[in-house]
Parts: structure tokens; sequence; C-alpha cells
């Protein structure tokens, strides 16, 4: 859930998930074309508030890309958005607008 759906949005396009489907109220995103890996709506967002450590709500995620320059082009776009990050190597932590921490990395072969 999260209270600004289009701003959550904005970020995972930065990330590179495009929009599948647009409810106004609701927004599916994915990659590659799926029908949605991520679903991000307002119900019941009223009475959001920041996430708790000791909630049951979902705290991390990781994202994994095919190859380095997908994580060139998110730090770029980050930084250019005065986005906070952190990098180390070849991993990304981000904080989503509803408060989980994205971790961005490349596929290990």
């Amino acid at each position: 859930q999260a209270k600004t759906v289009d701003e959550t949005e904005d970020f995972y396009n930065i990330l590179g998930l495009d929009t599948t489907f647009d409810m106004g109220h609701a927004k599916f995103l994915s990659s590659n074309g799926y029908h949605h890996h991520i679903a991000v709506n307002r119900w019941h967002a009223s009475h959001l508030t920041p996430y708790q450590a000791d909630s049951d709500n979902l705290h991390q995620m990781t994202i994994t890309y095919p190859d380095p320059s997908y994580l060139k082009n998110i730090r770029q776009e980050l930084s250019d958005r005065h986005i906070n990050y952190d990098s180390e190597n070849n991993i990304i932590k981000v904080i989503d607008p509803i408060g989980i921490s994205i971790y961005l990395t490349i596929e290990k072969t």
C-alpha cells in the first residue's frame, strides 16, 4: 500500500520497471512484459504510518539485473533526482517511497 501511488510508480520506473496497468488508485509494474511483479495501491492507505521494524510488512526485497550497465544507469538516475542511496561493489541499497529497503544487484553467473 502506498499513500502516493504516482510517486511510488515513478520510483520503480527509475529502477527499470514498466507500468503494465494503471487503475489510478492502483498501479501494476513489471519487467519484460510480465503482467506484474509489483503492485502498489492506496486502498486503506489513509491510516498508513512509516514502516516499523517489528511490523508484519514487507521490509526488504532484491531486484536482480542481468549486467552492471543497469546499475550504472540507475545510480545516475537516482543521483540526478537527488534520491539517497548507498552503493558498494555491485549492490545498491535504496529506500522506496513506502519505506521498503530495495537492494539492486547483478545476476550471478
